[in-house]
């Protein structure tokens, strides 16, 4: 198998296939999360918190082959993305705001959109989601459960945003100007 660039481990052990789900672990006051896949562990997540990982250094990330990295941001242009960073702090995958609700999150390789299946309200996101590449949806993910049910291996960086912005948005999305066009 080819090796990734980004990241430095084989390409072929950092994607979801099938079903898999964010399980929340630990202390009731000091929780983290496991990214679990066909009753295997993938991913060991630190806590989550939207000061850690917009205005901190971000959330810990342990996958099952040892490789470290953070859910952290970044800023790019005008806005606040959230990232992937591998354990070097190089940018795996990204996170950005678009029309209508939905979130584009890109990686070296690919291009996907996170799209609401219900739009989001002022007080309420939307609890149903699908990812898509171009326009074939790949993923069905819900929120309570969080919960990804794949058509096709999508790399576990991508995974790892669609939670993280279906949780907790991008700081400022609302005020961007961003429109629907309803074409």
């Amino acid at each position: 198998m080819k090796e990734d660039r980004t990241t430095g481990v084989d390409a072929g052990e950092l994607h979801i296939d099938g079903v898999a789900t964010l399980e929340r672990r630990g202390h009731r006051l000091w929780h983290g999360f496991e990214l679990v896949a066909d009753r295997h562990v993938v991913a060991v997540l630190g806590r989550r918190s939207w000061l850690w990982i917009f205005l901190g250094p971000g959330q810990r990330v342990l996958l099952a082959d040892g490789t470290r990295g953070r859910i952290a941001a970044r800023t790019k242009g005008r806005h606040i993305a959230p990232v992937v960073l591998d354990g070097r702090r190089r940018v795996v995958s990204r996170a950005l705001p678009g029309p209508g609700g939905t979130y584009g999150i890109n990686t070296a390789l690919s291009g996907y959109r996170l799209v609401p299946h219900s739009p989001n309200t002022w007080r309420r996101r939307s609890k149903v989601w699908e990812l898509r590449r171009h326009d074939l949806v790949v993923a069905d993910l819900t929120m309570s459960p969080s919960r990804i049910v794949t058509a096709e291996a999508v790399p576990i960086s991508v995974v790892l945003l669609a939670f993280t912005v279906m949780d907790l948005g991008i700081p400022g999305e609302e005020d961007l100007g961003l429109r629907s066009h309803g074409w």
